[in-house]
Protein backbone atom coordinates (compact mmCIF):
# COMPACT_ATOMS: atom_id res chain seq x y z
CA UNK A 1 0.00 0.00 0.00
CA UNK A 2 1.32 3.57 -0.84
CA UNK A 3 2.46 5.32 1.76
CA UNK A 4 -0.43 8.12 3.25
CA UNK A 5 2.73 11.39 2.04
CA UNK A 6 3.34 9.97 -0.96
CA UNK A 7 -0.01 10.01 -2.09
CA UNK A 8 -0.98 13.17 -0.25
CA UNK A 9 1.82 14.82 -2.60
CA UNK A 10 0.90 13.30 -5.58
CA UNK A 11 -2.84 14.85 -4.99
CA UNK A 12 -1.68 18.30 -4.20
CA UNK A 13 0.21 18.54 -7.15
CA UNK A 14 -2.33 17.17 -9.58
CA UNK A 15 -4.71 19.71 -7.87
CA UNK A 16 -2.40 22.46 -8.83
CA UNK A 17 -2.10 21.52 -11.94
CA UNK A 18 -5.99 20.73 -12.84
CA UNK A 19 -6.69 24.65 -11.40
CA UNK A 20 -5.16 25.91 -14.54
CA UNK A 21 -6.31 22.65 -16.88
CA UNK A 22 -8.35 23.05 -19.77
CA UNK A 23 -9.90 20.33 -22.38
CA UNK A 24 -6.75 21.26 -24.70
CA UNK A 25 -4.46 20.09 -21.71
CA UNK A 26 -6.40 16.48 -21.15
CA UNK A 27 -3.57 14.14 -20.09
CA UNK A 28 -3.13 11.27 -22.31
CA UNK A 29 -3.80 7.30 -21.14
CA UNK A 30 -0.01 6.51 -19.87
CA UNK A 31 -0.12 10.04 -17.73
CA UNK A 32 -3.81 8.64 -16.27
CA UNK A 33 -2.37 4.76 -15.92
CA UNK A 34 0.32 6.43 -13.91
CA UNK A 35 -2.15 8.59 -11.59
CA UNK A 36 -4.21 5.17 -11.34
CA UNK A 37 -1.24 3.33 -9.97
CA UNK A 38 -0.66 5.77 -7.67
CA UNK A 39 -3.77 5.25 -5.64
CA UNK A 40 -4.00 1.37 -6.61
CA UNK A 41 -3.40 -1.44 -3.21
CA UNK A 42 -2.49 -4.12 -6.53
CA UNK A 43 -0.33 -3.64 -9.71
CA UNK A 44 -2.81 -2.92 -12.78
CA UNK A 45 -3.70 -4.92 -15.34
CA UNK A 46 -1.89 -4.34 -19.05
CA UNK A 47 -5.09 -4.31 -20.34
CA UNK A 48 -6.70 -1.44 -22.26
CA UNK A 49 -8.44 1.43 -20.50
CA UNK A 50 -12.26 1.65 -21.18
CA UNK A 51 -12.56 5.23 -21.92
CA UNK A 52 -15.63 6.96 -22.06
CA UNK A 53 -17.97 10.44 -21.44
CA UNK A 54 -20.12 10.94 -18.76
CA UNK A 55 -23.47 13.10 -19.40
CA UNK A 56 -22.25 16.27 -17.49
CA UNK A 57 -19.43 16.32 -19.71
CA UNK A 58 -16.26 14.34 -17.66
CA UNK A 59 -14.30 12.07 -20.06
CA UNK A 60 -12.64 9.18 -17.60
CA UNK A 61 -10.24 6.45 -18.09
CA UNK A 62 -10.74 3.51 -15.91
CA UNK A 63 -8.10 0.71 -15.27
CA UNK A 64 -8.24 -2.73 -13.75
CA UNK A 65 -6.57 -4.78 -11.09
CA UNK A 66 -6.82 -8.18 -12.25
CA UNK A 67 -6.38 -12.06 -10.68
CA UNK A 68 -6.95 -15.17 -11.74
CA UNK A 69 -9.03 -13.91 -15.17
CA UNK A 70 -11.46 -11.54 -12.58
CA UNK A 71 -11.49 -7.86 -12.22
CA UNK A 72 -10.51 -7.18 -8.64
CA UNK A 73 -10.91 -3.29 -8.48
CA UNK A 74 -11.15 -0.89 -10.80
CA UNK A 75 -9.57 2.68 -10.36
CA UNK A 76 -11.02 5.36 -12.95
CA UNK A 77 -9.20 8.43 -13.78
CA UNK A 78 -10.36 11.92 -14.91
CA UNK A 79 -8.79 13.20 -17.98
CA UNK A 80 -9.31 16.58 -17.88
CA UNK A 81 -8.27 17.03 -14.27
CA UNK A 82 -6.05 14.76 -14.09
CA UNK A 83 -6.62 13.20 -11.21
CA UNK A 84 -8.67 9.89 -9.45
CA UNK A 85 -12.35 10.16 -10.27
CA UNK A 86 -13.48 6.69 -8.28
CA UNK A 87 -12.20 3.78 -7.57
CA UNK A 88 -14.59 0.34 -6.60
CA UNK A 89 -13.88 -3.05 -5.39
CA UNK A 90 -15.76 -6.92 -6.37
CA UNK A 91 -17.24 -6.43 -2.76
CA UNK A 92 -19.69 -9.41 -3.18
CA UNK A 93 -15.89 -11.37 -3.16
CA UNK A 94 -14.94 -10.59 0.06
CA UNK A 95 -18.84 -9.61 1.52
CA UNK A 96 -19.83 -11.82 4.80
CA UNK A 97 -23.43 -10.98 5.49
CA UNK A 98 -22.88 -12.82 8.65
CA UNK A 99 -20.13 -10.13 10.38
CA UNK A 100 -20.80 -7.60 12.36
CA UNK A 101 -22.01 -4.20 11.49
CA UNK A 102 -19.69 -1.18 11.19
CA UNK A 103 -20.88 1.71 13.93
CA UNK A 104 -21.54 5.21 11.98
CA UNK A 105 -18.73 6.42 14.14
CA UNK A 106 -16.12 3.62 12.74
CA UNK A 107 -17.68 4.13 8.92
CA UNK A 108 -16.67 8.09 9.77
CA UNK A 109 -13.17 6.99 10.91
CA UNK A 110 -12.46 5.28 8.31
CA UNK A 111 -13.14 7.60 5.46
CA UNK A 112 -11.23 9.76 6.88
CA UNK A 113 -8.50 7.52 7.00
CA UNK A 114 -9.72 7.17 2.84
CA UNK A 115 -9.98 10.57 2.51
CA UNK A 116 -6.56 11.74 4.03
CA UNK A 117 -4.72 8.92 1.96
CA UNK A 118 -6.54 10.23 -1.64
CA UNK A 119 -6.94 13.69 -1.02
CA UNK A 120 -3.92 14.58 2.04
CA UNK A 121 -4.25 17.60 3.56
CA UNK A 122 -7.52 18.89 2.26
CA UNK A 123 -9.32 15.51 3.80
CA UNK A 124 -8.51 17.23 7.07
CA UNK A 125 -10.55 20.37 7.09
CA UNK A 126 -13.90 18.46 6.01
CA UNK A 127 -17.12 18.02 7.61
CA UNK A 128 -18.82 14.24 7.59
CA UNK A 129 -22.10 12.74 7.04
CA UNK A 130 -23.58 9.43 7.55
CA UNK A 131 -26.43 7.67 5.06
CA UNK A 132 -28.29 4.66 6.21
CA UNK A 133 -29.74 2.61 3.40
CA UNK A 134 -31.85 -0.06 2.33
CA UNK A 135 -29.90 -3.64 2.00
CA UNK A 136 -27.32 -2.82 4.41
CA UNK A 137 -25.48 0.03 2.60
CA UNK A 138 -24.11 2.93 4.72
CA UNK A 139 -22.64 6.17 3.06
CA UNK A 140 -20.28 8.33 4.34
CA UNK A 141 -19.70 12.04 2.65
CA UNK A 142 -16.90 14.61 3.62
CA UNK A 143 -17.41 18.15 2.40
CA UNK A 144 -15.28 20.67 2.84
CA UNK A 145 -16.63 23.86 4.32
CA UNK A 146 -18.98 25.64 1.72
CA UNK A 147 -17.61 29.15 0.19
CA UNK A 148 -18.50 31.76 -1.70
CA UNK A 149 -21.41 34.51 -1.91
CA UNK A 150 -24.25 32.57 -1.56
CA UNK A 151 -22.25 29.82 -0.02
CA UNK A 152 -21.65 26.73 -2.73
CA UNK A 153 -20.09 23.67 -3.21
CA UNK A 154 -17.65 23.08 -5.54
CA UNK A 155 -15.02 25.37 -4.63
CA UNK A 156 -13.74 23.03 -1.93
CA UNK A 157 -13.13 19.01 -2.12
CA UNK A 158 -15.62 16.75 -1.90
CA UNK A 159 -15.96 12.66 -1.48
CA UNK A 160 -17.78 9.78 -0.63
CA UNK A 161 -17.28 6.03 0.44
CA UNK A 162 -19.59 3.47 0.68
CA UNK A 163 -19.71 0.70 2.95
CA UNK A 164 -21.51 -2.88 3.14
CA UNK A 165 -22.72 -2.47 6.53
CA UNK A 166 -22.22 -6.08 8.10
CA UNK A 167 -18.55 -6.12 8.06
CA UNK A 168 -17.77 -2.85 6.89
CA UNK A 169 -15.93 -3.71 3.34
CA UNK A 170 -15.39 -0.90 1.36
CA UNK A 171 -17.33 -0.78 -1.92
CA UNK A 172 -16.35 2.20 -3.91
CA UNK A 173 -14.76 5.63 -2.99
CA UNK A 174 -15.27 9.08 -5.31
CA UNK A 175 -13.70 12.27 -4.76
CA UNK A 176 -14.31 15.45 -7.03
CA UNK A 177 -11.70 18.30 -6.59
CA UNK A 178 -12.73 21.84 -7.52
CA UNK A 179 -11.75 22.82 -11.20
CA UNK A 180 -11.67 26.78 -10.10
CA UNK A 181 -11.66 28.77 -6.54
CA UNK A 182 -12.55 31.40 -8.70
CA UNK A 183 -16.52 32.06 -7.44
CA UNK A 184 -19.11 32.44 -10.25
CA UNK A 185 -21.82 35.25 -9.92
CA UNK A 186 -25.15 34.05 -8.69
CA UNK A 187 -28.16 35.99 -11.08
CA UNK A 188 -30.80 33.82 -9.95
CA UNK A 189 -32.53 33.26 -6.33
CA UNK A 190 -33.08 30.77 -4.92
CA UNK A 191 -37.44 31.88 -5.49
CA UNK A 192 -37.00 32.21 -9.24
CA UNK A 193 -35.45 28.70 -9.23
CA UNK A 194 -37.80 26.95 -7.75
CA UNK A 195 -40.31 28.50 -9.77
CA UNK A 196 -38.42 27.96 -13.01
CA UNK A 197 -38.32 23.90 -11.94
CA UNK A 198 -41.72 24.02 -11.13
CA UNK A 199 -42.96 24.62 -14.37
CA UNK A 200 -41.36 21.45 -16.11
CA UNK A 201 -41.48 18.57 -13.32
CA UNK A 202 -44.52 16.61 -13.15
CA UNK A 203 -46.55 17.05 -11.27
CA UNK A 204 -45.78 20.40 -10.24
CA UNK A 205 -47.13 20.32 -6.81
CA UNK A 206 -44.70 17.77 -5.77
CA UNK A 207 -43.21 19.41 -2.50
CA UNK A 208 -39.99 20.68 -2.37
CA UNK A 209 -37.42 18.30 -0.13
CA UNK A 210 -34.83 20.18 1.77
CA UNK A 211 -33.30 23.17 1.15
CA UNK A 212 -32.51 24.04 -2.88
CA UNK A 213 -28.43 24.32 -2.42
CA UNK A 214 -25.96 26.24 -4.96
CA UNK A 215 -23.17 23.87 -6.65
CA UNK A 216 -20.35 25.35 -9.65
CA UNK A 217 -18.57 22.96 -11.48
CA UNK A 218 -16.97 23.21 -14.82
CA UNK A 219 -17.68 26.64 -15.38
CA UNK A 220 -21.37 27.22 -14.45
CA UNK A 221 -23.01 27.92 -11.33
CA UNK A 222 -26.24 25.37 -10.92
CA UNK A 223 -29.10 25.74 -8.36
CA UNK A 224 -29.72 22.20 -7.17
CA UNK A 225 -33.85 20.90 -6.48
CA UNK A 226 -35.12 17.74 -5.01
CA UNK A 227 -38.67 17.52 -4.96
CA UNK A 228 -41.02 14.53 -3.79
CA UNK A 229 -43.55 12.80 -1.65
CA UNK A 230 -43.98 10.78 1.08
CA UNK A 231 -44.85 7.77 -1.66
CA UNK A 232 -42.10 7.51 -2.56
CA UNK A 233 -41.74 9.76 -6.17
CA UNK A 234 -38.40 11.51 -6.07
CA UNK A 235 -37.66 14.31 -9.19
CA UNK A 236 -34.15 16.18 -9.08
CA UNK A 237 -34.17 19.64 -11.27
CA UNK A 238 -30.89 21.39 -11.66
CA UNK A 239 -30.92 25.05 -12.91
CA UNK A 240 -28.41 27.89 -14.04
CA UNK A 241 -27.98 29.87 -11.34
CA UNK A 242 -27.05 32.64 -13.69
CA UNK A 243 -29.72 32.08 -16.91
CA UNK A 244 -32.68 30.82 -15.21
CA UNK A 245 -32.42 28.07 -17.69
CA UNK A 246 -33.97 24.99 -16.48
CA UNK A 247 -30.72 22.54 -17.39
CA UNK A 248 -32.04 18.77 -16.22
CA UNK A 249 -35.11 17.43 -14.69
CA UNK A 250 -34.68 13.57 -13.84
CA UNK A 251 -37.62 11.70 -14.72
CA UNK A 252 -40.60 10.75 -12.16
CA UNK A 253 -38.88 7.79 -10.53
CA UNK A 254 -40.30 5.33 -7.49
CA UNK A 255 -37.94 4.45 -5.28
CA UNK A 256 -37.74 0.94 -3.69
CA UNK A 257 -34.64 1.44 -1.59
CA UNK A 258 -34.91 5.30 -0.77
CA UNK A 259 -33.05 5.96 2.12
CA UNK A 260 -35.27 6.49 5.82
CA UNK A 261 -32.88 7.01 8.19
CA UNK A 262 -29.93 10.33 7.46
CA UNK A 263 -27.31 10.85 10.27
CA UNK A 264 -25.74 13.92 10.00
CA UNK A 265 -22.16 13.98 11.91
CA UNK A 266 -20.89 17.39 11.06
CA UNK A 267 -16.95 17.41 12.54
CA UNK A 268 -16.33 20.42 11.95
CA UNK A 269 -19.25 22.41 11.47
CA UNK A 270 -19.68 23.32 7.67
CA UNK A 271 -20.01 26.89 6.63
CA UNK A 272 -23.27 27.90 5.69
CA UNK A 273 -24.98 24.36 5.58
CA UNK A 274 -28.27 23.29 6.93
CA UNK A 275 -28.38 22.05 11.09
CA UNK A 276 -27.96 18.23 11.04
CA UNK A 277 -31.16 16.32 11.74
CA UNK A 278 -31.15 12.87 13.06
CA UNK A 279 -34.59 10.64 12.59
CA UNK A 280 -35.30 7.66 14.03
CA UNK A 281 -35.15 4.47 11.75
CA UNK A 282 -38.06 3.52 9.57
CA UNK A 283 -37.73 -0.05 7.86
CA UNK A 284 -38.06 0.83 4.08
CA UNK A 285 -40.85 -0.92 2.62
CA UNK A 286 -40.53 -4.00 0.56
CA UNK A 287 -42.31 -3.31 -2.66
CA UNK A 288 -42.35 -0.53 -4.92
CA UNK A 289 -45.31 1.89 -4.69
CA UNK A 290 -47.15 2.37 -8.43
CA UNK A 291 -46.25 5.03 -10.06
CA UNK A 292 -49.77 6.26 -10.58
CA UNK A 293 -51.17 5.37 -7.12
CA UNK A 294 -52.35 8.93 -5.04
CA UNK A 295 -50.86 9.92 -1.88
CA UNK A 296 -53.68 9.39 0.66
CA UNK A 297 -53.64 9.66 4.37
CA UNK A 298 -57.00 7.26 4.18
CA UNK A 299 -56.56 3.33 5.28
CA UNK A 300 -57.12 0.92 2.50
CA UNK A 301 -59.64 -1.02 4.99
CA UNK A 302 -62.09 2.50 4.39
CA UNK A 303 -61.63 2.89 0.65
CA UNK A 304 -62.45 -1.16 0.29
CA UNK A 305 -65.34 -1.17 2.65
CA UNK A 306 -66.56 2.09 0.69
CA UNK A 307 -66.56 0.61 -2.84
CA UNK A 308 -68.56 -2.82 -1.28
CA UNK A 309 -70.89 -0.81 0.61
CA UNK A 310 -72.17 0.92 -2.86
CA UNK A 311 -72.05 -2.39 -4.70
CA UNK A 312 -74.28 -3.11 -1.86
CA UNK A 313 -76.23 -0.55 -2.81
CA UNK A 314 -76.91 -0.45 -6.35
CA UNK A 315 -77.88 -4.48 -6.32
CA UNK A 316 -80.18 -3.32 -3.34
CA UNK A 317 -81.95 -1.27 -5.50
CA UNK A 318 -82.03 -3.22 -8.66
CA UNK A 319 -84.13 -6.27 -7.00
CA UNK A 320 -86.41 -3.80 -5.59
CA UNK A 321 -87.07 -2.70 -8.88
CA UNK A 322 -87.42 -6.00 -10.47
CA UNK A 323 -89.47 -6.90 -7.58
CA UNK A 324 -92.24 -4.06 -7.96
CA UNK A 325 -92.12 -4.84 -11.74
Amino acid sequence: MRSHSCIACSALVVFLLACGASVADRIDLDTARAIAAQHADSPLSDREPYVHETPDGLSLATFWVIENEEIMAAYTVDLDQGCLFSWRIDVEAVFDPTADPITYEEAVERAKEIAERHLGEAARGMGWQVGIYPRDWVVVEGQSPLSGDPPRTGLGHWCKVRFRGPGGVVADYFQRLPDSTDELEVRVSREQAIEAARKEIKPRNLPLLGEPSLDQFRGTVRWLLHFGSSRGRLVDAIVDAQSGEVLEVSPVEVRRAAPKLVVLTVEPPVQGAVAPVVAPFVQAPASPVAADEPDSTCPPWVLYGGIVLLCAIALGLFLLRRRRN
